[in-house]
């Protein structure tokens, strides 16, 4: 499984319900095979139904998965043309952002998701980790991660911030 975020429709992903933090990629030559079939099932569906919102969102989950961001965010930009409440998708595509080196369109994103959806603690988390690492803006991410606190006992899947604490610990010394 890897880091960030959460899918619409499911899908794999890391803490519960989502991908979060640093992005682990192992090599599996399978899950190629099987994504670039995927993405060539979804392709033939999206020529009889551009407009169809779960075949879009599937598309960009699947680009996604290849590691391709760019066709990822384009898909994810359509799917939300159509339909633009799922904390999950404006979560995905600000990942999708901040690794094509946008990390200001991908926090504006996850703040959108999270206050559209209090709960969805993915976006929060990974407005943290984009504001630490790639933002080097350490009060914020000290923030956002007291909002993530504020989240335990009240949603599942939060994972340990640990990790985030003590990065945003000693970046403030």
């Amino acid at each position: 499984m890897r880091p960030y975020l959460a899918r619409e429709g499911g899908g794999a992903g890391v803490a519960g319900a989502g991908r979060v933090g640093l992005r682990i990629c192992p090599a599996n030559p399978f899950n190629d095979v099987v994504d670039l079939e995927q993405a060539r099932e979804l392709e033939t569906l999206l020529v009889k139904d551009p407009a169809n919102y779960q075949h879009l969102v599937q598309m960009a989950n699947t680009q996604y998965d290849m590691n391709d961001f760019v066709k990822a965010a384009d898909y994810y930009e359509k799917a939300r043309k159509i339909r633009d409440d799922s904390p999950d998708v404006m979560t995905d595509l600000g990942v999708c952002y901040k690794e094509i080196g946008q990390p200001q369109k991908a926090l504006e994103l996850f703040d959108k998701a999270a206050e559209g959806h209090p709960e969805h603690w993915q976006s929060r988390y990974n407005a943290a980790v984009v504001r630490l690492f790639d933002l080097n803006d350490v009060a914020g991410a000290k923030i956002e991660v007291d909002k993530l606190k504020q989240l335990k006992g009240k949603v599942t899947g939060l994972p340990d911030l640990a990790g985030l604490e003590g990065e945003i610990a000693k970046r403030m010394k």
